[in-house]
């Protein structure tokens, strides 16, 4: 597994990565006020052509969804403590899912799904997108449960806010986009029979 250190810098226009990757460990202490970032908390459409530091990136998926106790539970809540809520992070280089307990990102397909995320024109542009997916294997219930497509929906309301909130303490921009094609992300993510990715979010720096 290749480690990329903090101080790499990600010197072209977006995420560079290649491979499974072990993130630098994430800041978890400082920043902006939570009631500043509340203040500054937007829903932004347009990304520069800039891309992120590793550190980055390790910081902004431990603030999605990443472990911040002892017992492994998470920044972002689920119901029963279920964890079903899976991050996937799509770059022009492939998509990764993000494996919290060992802060790692694995590679699950080589090639650029951004555009796939999202039906805006706009998606393509963001470094990275973000793609919450419900676990039913993780949840221990299929597609079509009552209470748990409502636990689904809620979960990744929290994970998406975690995110909007980091997007605002940094100075970037994000937006939840419900309109995905979740058929092509379901093979494209190799998602279990019953997994369904919910949401997407594009994060970068504003245009």
């Amino acid at each position: 597994m290749k480690t990329i250190t903090a101080t790499a810098m990600i010197t072209s226009a977006i995420l560079a990565f290649a491979g499974d990757i072990t993130l630098p460990e994430p800041a978890k202490s400082g920043g902006m006020p939570l009631a500043d970032a509340l203040n500054a908390r937007q829903s932004q459409r347009a990304f520069a052509d800039t891309g992120f530091t590793p550190q980055v990136l390790s910081d902004l998926l431990w603030a999605a969804n990443g472990v911040n106790r002892p017992d492994g539970r998470r920044t972002a809540p689920t119901a029963r403590n279920r964890g079903e809520i899976d991050v996937y992070a799509l770059t022009e280089d492939g998509a990764f899912l993000f494996n919290p307990a060992g802060h790692t990102l694995t590679q699950v397909n080589t090639n650029d799904l951004r555009a796939v995320s999202g039906f805006q024109g706009f998606v393509h542009n963001a470094p990275v997108v973000l793609v919450m997916v419900v676990n039913r294997a993780k949840q221990g219930s299929g597609a079509g449960d009552r209470i748990s497509d409502r636990y689904a929906a809620m979960d990744t309301g929290y994970v998406s806010q975690n995110i909007y909130l980091f997007a605002a303490a940094n100075g970037m921009s994000s937006v939840a986009l419900g309109t995905l094609d979740a058929k092509s992300l379901h093979t494209s993510l190799k998602l279990g029979e019953n997994d369904e990715a919910l949401l997407a979010q594009p994060v970068g720096y504003p245009k």
